[in-house]
């Protein structure tokens, strides 16, 4: 890269394309100071190159925001975000994928930020361009269906967050199909929504399904596998089905330590899940205490 400014100069387009991928590459990697650097650096160059709500412009601050986001500095990144739709929106139109996907990481910086009522507006106008351009079936529009309704949820809207999500699984169950990875997760979350507010029985009969599609599909030792038969588990702790969920939980462990040995996942996924077989292990521990004390 410093061969290429040399030859080329800074603010030659081979050299900003080459920065750019060294960042994404930096901030894949975890680097990202160093990655907000060279995104930082692109964009002033691109400002002063192209103009202010040039394509490549308005990109290269997209990406300055997410590094942004990343850090945690989620009020920067809204400034750049709420530049960034407003330039797409004038530039190329209120319809393109590009303003789109700006809205949709805007609404994500506004949760961050604690502000839901506003990430519901953003969202529910990206829903509605989806809705108007693909029509309700698209899983475009399904996904915008679901990221919606985990943002009502957040406004304390729970009733109709709820109703919003079931929409959504019945929308994926008809076009992507009940075993569809994506289908399967929805359903997750939605019984995990379900134990959130006391609905244990309800939930309980969607893990069994949700846990019984992955075991066919993905193999009873798959991550998502696993971590559905402990959200199960859970189900049955709040059913007061104590014995049941001990033995869930313990299964769970031992299904964990066999997918650790069978060495397919990356090393940073490897030590996430260390750690969550680590609490497992302390969560048998807690039922082993309270079925004992119960005796």
């Amino acid at each position: 890269m410093s061969l290429q400014i040399s030859a080329l100069g800074e603010a030659h387009p081979d050299t900003l394309r080459t920065c750019e991928d060294f960042a994404y590459l930096l901030q894949s990697l975890g680097e990202l100071p160093r990655a907000l650097a060279l995104r930082e650096q692109v964009s002033m160059i691109r400002k002063q190159t192209t103009g202010q709500r040039h394509p490549l412009t308005l990109q290269a601050m997209f990406e300055q925001a997410s590094c942004l986001g990343a850090l945690g500095r989620f009020s920067e990144a809204r400034v750049l975000l709420e530049e960034v739709s407003e330039g797409y929106g004038v530039m190329l139109g209120r319809e393109t994928g590009r303003f789109v996907e700006t809205l949709q990481a805007l609404g994500t910086i506004l949760i961050q930020l604690g502000e839901p009522l506003r990430a519901r507006t953003v969202h529910e106008q990206v829903l509605d361009i989806l809705t108007k351009k693909y029509g309700p079936k698209d899983e475009r529009t399904i996904a915008a269906t679901v990221a919606l309704a985990s943002v009502i949820w957040s406004c304390g809207q729970e009733t109709e967050g709820l109703a919003m999500e079931m929409k959504a699984m019945e929308l994926q169950q008809e076009v992507l199909g009940p075993k569809h990875p994506t289908t399967l997760q929805t359903m997750h979350n939605h019984a995990v929504t379900l134990q959130s507010i006391g609905r244990y029985s309800v939930s309980l009969g969607l893990l069994k399904e949700v846990h019984a599609a992955r075991k066919e599909v993905l193999g009873e030792a798959h991550p998502h596998t696993i971590t559905s038969l402990y959200s199960l588990a859970v189900s049955l702790e709040g059913l007061g089905m104590n014995a049941e969920a001990l033995k869930t939980v313990e299964e769970v462990v031992s299904l964990g330590e066999k997918s650790l040995s069978l060495g397919e996942m990356s090393e940073d996924e490897l030590t996430e899940y260390q750690d969550a077989l680590d609490s497992m292990r302390k969560e048998v521990h807690l039922f082993e205490e309270k079925i004992g004390s119960m005796k």
